[in-house]
């Protein structure tokens, strides 16, 4: 009978710990952060302070579901937008990435976001047979929604620097060239930009470099 409790003993010694005294206790800034978002949505302080203890334990699929509840609430912010996308980007989760794209770039459209796409694109069109059209495409897609805007005068530089980075082979493609590049910088001076003194001085300059 001895032998019979000491075997019980140990078998409960043996017998791993349930989940929930595993479990460790929030931090009480948390809790109190979580209880302050339950009875005010709006509570931007507490959301930070959660956002901050994502961002340290570097968990994207955890991530995902407080980001996602976060934007909900505020839909518009184009730093929690541009932080989600950047972290897809930064661990490779490129096709997640192009699905963040199409949920924000229009609803949300701002310079940074928009500044960020291209270069998303540009990243992962790099070895592919249609990358200037498709890089193209991305520019002119991105001017069309926020050239208007005042810090648009560095993305529309950034456009005017892609294209005449093309190749151009013989007198007809140097042509073709010309005229695209002369398009764009008439659409960028006429737009009341952060650079659009800088872009008429350019533009002054391409045209009389080739009269």
């Amino acid at each position: 009978q001895q032998q019979q409790q000491q075997q019980q003993q140990q078998q409960q010694q043996q017998k791993p710990k349930s989940k929930s005294k595993r479990r460790r206790a929030k931090p009480p800034a948390i809790a109190a952060a979580e209880r302050a978002v339950l009875l005010d949505e709006f509570d931007t302080e507490a959301w930070m302070v959660l956002l901050r203890r994502v961002q340290e334990r570097r968990k994207i699929k955890r991530s995902r579901v407080f980001l996602d509840q976060m934007l909900s609430v505020f839909p518009t912010s184009v730093g929690l937008w541009k932080y989600y996308i950047e972290e897809e980007i930064a661990l490779g989760n490129y096709d997640q990435a192009r699905a963040l794209f199409k949920r924000c770039l229009l609803t949300c459209p701002d310079v940074d976001l928009w500044a960020l796409y291209v270069r998303f694109v540009d990243t992962t069109t790099k070895g592919t047979s249609d990358r200037i059209q498709v890089l193209e495409a991305a520019f002119d897609y991105a001017v069309r929604t926020v050239g208007a805007a005042m810090r648009a005068g560095s993305l529309w530089q950034q456009y005017i620097a892609f294209v005449k980075s093309q190749p151009a082979a013989n007198r007809y493609e140097e042509s073709e060239k010309t005229g695209k590049l002369r398009k764009v910088y008439q659409q960028a001076i006429v737009m009341p930009t952060d650079g659009i003194e800088q872009l008429w001085r350019a533009y002054d300059k391409f045209e009389h470099s080739i009269n």
